[in-house]
């Protein structure tokens, strides 16, 4: 089976949906690309997979060209909030991913509630769970030592409403400063309104940095998950709206590489695996209680790391959840499945 893959180097999501699950994948050949090359389209691909937008838009036209299935990835919703510092480019880009999930052979998603999104688009749906290969690559679980325990948290420039929930709760723990450090990972000053931004939420993350603090600057994908070794403990605030709610819950499996204990808002799509363990916070008391916790018992901290680790291999096995994927490709291009089914669509419908 051959497959051709089109997103960007630069893409924390192309990482995680498209090239991390293609370069574990057995007995295909795969050709990665940003751009629709002379190349690609020589490869002659049996599958062209891509995550919510490609440079593709005449779809008719393309089918002319070639018998290649069309997958389409969506990992996250496309309705922003006008709150979101995306919001106005996402009324460009709110079309043209419509008009994608109509045009797909199958669409994969990474959970229920955003498969339910989807549905009025398309029908051929297929779940795909976030999964990282744990002890591969680089996920793997060392940490880098620190004389203070380090309070972890990461992600991109669109957070700054999330880390606001912690500005009071982390201004409680000011007693702690002398044992205790914050480290913001994914820092990017490399213009004057990225740096606005971060150091917007660098201010709600260290109490105005009062607190004792570190920034990592963001890195490449395949590189990115070196900064969780500078982690004791990791934080995941999230504002409660039905769009946050049909994010992944990727920051849990992030930390669970590493059995780093989590603190983490009691908001869907957190939720909606009600049974991890994880320090659920609901209000700002929660937030300051069960970090001053994390930070005082060495023996909680320990508990809750473990713990989530053995959840996250037992529930999101990425080797169980990639060969899904490379059964549904095969059944998409007419193979007959595992079990001897042969769909009648090519695809694999798990419903909404």
């Amino acid at each position: 089976m051959r497959i051709v893959a089109y997103t960007q180097r630069e893409s924390g999501v192309g990482y995680h949906r498209l090239f991390m699950p293609l370069a574990h994948m057995q007995d295909v050949k795969v050709h990665v690309t940003n751009l629709p090359t002379l190349e690609s389209f020589n490869f002659n691909p049996d599958v062209i997979v891509y995550n919510r937008v490609t440079f593709f838009q005449d779809w008719n036209a393309y089918r002319a060209e070639s018998s290649a299935k069309i997958v389409m990835d969506i990992d996250d919703g496309w309705i922003l909030p006008t709150n979101h510092i995306n919001y106005a480019q996402y009324q460009f880009f709110r079309p043209i991913i419509e008009n994608n999930l109509r045009h797909a052979d199958c669409v994969t998603v990474t959970h229920e509630r955003l498969a339910e999104q989807v549905w009025p688009f398309n029908q051929n749906i297929h779940i795909l769970p976030n999964a990282l290969p744990y002890g591969r690559d680089q996920f793997v679980p060392d940490r880098v030592p620190d004389d203070k325990f380090r309070i972890f948290w990461a992600g991109s420039v669109t957070h700054n409403h999330d880390l606001a929930i912690l500005r009071d709760p982390i201004k409680r723990l000011l007693p702690l400063a002398d044992r205790v450090k914050f480290v913001m990972g994914g820092y990017v000053d490399s213009d004057p309104v990225s740096k606005q931004y971060w150091d917007g939420m660098l201010n709600s993350f260290t109490a105005c940095r009062a607190m004792p603090h570190a920034r990592i600057h963001a890195t490449l994908p395949e590189d990115y998950y070196g900064m969780f070794a500078y982690a004791d403990a990791m934080v995941v605030p999230l504002e409660d709206s039905p769009w946050h709610g049909l994010k992944s819950n990727l920051k849990l499996l992030e930390a669970a590489g590493k059995s780093i204990p989590v603190v983490c808002s009691h908001v869907a799509p957190y939720t909606y695996d009600a049974d991890a363990p994880v320090l659920w916070a609901k209000n700002k008391a929660d937030w300051f209680s069960h970090m001053k916790s994390l930070i005082l018992d060495k023996s909680k901290r320990n508990e809750y790391g473990q713990a989530l680790h053995t959840w996250a291999i037992e529930r999101y096995n990425f080797d169980i959840i990639n060969a899904e994927r490379r059964e549904l490709y095969r059944t998409l291009c007419g193979a007959p499945a595992s079990d001897g089914t042969v769909y009648e669509n090519g695809g694999n419908d798990n419903g909404a």
